[in-house]
C-alpha cells in the first residue's frame, strides 16, 4: 500500500460476522490504490467518475467511512420495484451525501463477476478539500451525482455520472433515454452516444454495459427511495470494542455493520390457482409520490412493496 496511514483512514472499522459480503478492506485497498495513482499521474489523467469520487471520499473519511450492508431480501425487493415519476436526485433525501452500499455476494452480478460495493456521491457547488494532501482541492460549479461500482474479483469499476445541467431528474429503469431516435445534447432523457467527459473516459459501451448500468441505477436510487419511504429499514452500527494501539499496530475498532433491511422479509400472498402444479410468481412493487402539507404542495415517497404470490391447487 502506498500509504499505510491513509489505508487505515479508509478502513477504520473492523466488522464482525459479514461472511456473506466482501470485506470493506477490499474496497479500502482498491480505493487507496486509485487515490495514490491519481496523486502520481494527476487529476486530469483519470476518468471523470474516479475524479468525482475524491471530494466525497474526504467527507467519508471524516465520518469514518459510512458503509451500509444490504440484506439479500431488501436488495431483491428494490430490484422488483418500479417508479413511474421523475426522480429529482438533486433534492432527494440521502442517509449520507456520500456513502457505500455493500452488497451480498451474488446479489448483483455483471459480466465481470459480483458487484461487491456501490459508492455514491452527491456534490454541490463549492470547493472541496482532497482526501490526500498531495492532491489539489476540487472546485465544483454545479451539482452532480456519481455512482461507482466495484467488482472485486476482477478489479473492474463501473460508473455513471449525473449533472444537473443535463439530467436534473431521471427515471428509474430509464436512466439514459426515453425514446428512440432522439439526440443527446440538451435532452436529459435520451441515450447518449458517449458518456465521455475526458479523453480517459470509456466512449464505446455495449448494450450489455448500458443494461447493467441501468441495474446499478435501480439498486442505488431504489434503495435511497426505500429509505426515504421507510427510514426504519436502516439499523445503525454499534461499536463493540476498541483495541488500543500497541507497538507498530494501530488502534482497532470492532463494529457491528449498519444494515439496511435487517429482519426484512418480502410480503407473501396465497393464491387460488387451478393448475395441477402450484405456481409462484412476483407481483412487482411501486414507489409513489403522495401529496401532503399546505395546499398539498409537498411530496413524500410511498412504497407499495413487491409481493411473492404463491398459487394453491384448486379443488
Amino acid at each position: 500500500m502506498h500509504n499505510r496511514g491513509f489505508f487505515q483512514k479508509l478502513y477504520p472499522r473492523i466488522y464482525n460476522e459479514i461472511g456473506a459480503y466482501y470485506s470493506p478492506k477490499i474496497f479500502a485497498a482498491f480505493t487507496g490504490l486509485h487515490v495514490a495513482h491519481t496523486a502520481n499521474i494527476g487529476l486530469d489523467k483519470v476518468p471523470t467518475a474516479m475524479r468525482l469520487m475524491l471530494p466525497g471520499l474526504k467527507d467519508m473519511i471524516d465520518k469514518k467511512m459510512p458503509m451500509m450492508f444490504l440484506t439479500p431480501a431488501i436488495l431483491e425487493a428494490v430490484q422488483r420495484t418500479d417508479f413511474d415519476g421523475d426522480i429529482d436526485w438533486t433534492t432527494i433525501k440521502l442517509p449520507y451525501e456520500h456513502g457505500v452500499f455493500v452488497l451480498p455476494k451474488g446479489g448483483l452480478v455483471s459480466k465481470d463477476g459480483d458487484v461487491g460495493f456501490i459508492f455514491y456521491s452527491r456534490l454541490r457547488p463549492g470547493t472541496y478539500p482532497p482526501p490526500m494532501a498531495s492532491l489539489p482541492k476540487m472546485i465544483m460549479d454545479h451539482t452532480s451525482f456519481s455512482i461507482v461500482a466495484l467488482c472485486p474479483e476482477q478489479g473492474i469499476w463501473y460508473d455513471s455520472n449525473l449533472s444537473d445541467r443535463y439530467r436534473p431528474t431521471l427515471r428509474l429503469n430509464n436512466l439514459f433515454y426515453r425514446g428512440e431516435g432522439q439526440g443527446f445534447d440538451g435532452d436529459p432523457y435520451v441515450k447518449p452516444t458517449t458518456l465521455a467527459y475526458s479523453e480517459y473516459d470509456e466512449e464505446n459501451l455495449s448494450e450489455d454495459d448500458y443494461a447493467f448500468l441501468e441495474k446499478l441505477g435501480v439498486v442505488t436510487f431504489g434503495m435511497l427511495l426505500a429509505l426515504q419511504a421507510r427510514p426504519a429499514l436502516l439499523t445503525p452500527e454499534v461499536r463493540e470494542k476498541v483495541v488500543k494501539a500497541s507497538g507498530d499496530k494501530p488502534q482497532r475498532e470492532f463494529w457491528t455493520p449498519t444494515f439496511i433491511g435487517k429482519g426484512y422479509y418480502p410480503k407473501r400472498e396465497g393464491g387460488t390457482g387451478t393448475h395441477a402444479s402450484p405456481r409462484m410468481h412476483w407481483r412487482r412493487g411501486h414507489f409513489r409520490q403522495q401529496a401532503f402539507g399546505v395546499q398539498r404542495s409537498e411530496r413524500k415517497v410511498i412504497w407499495l412493496e413487491p409481493c411473492l404470490v404463491s398459487a394453491k391447487v384448486g379443488k
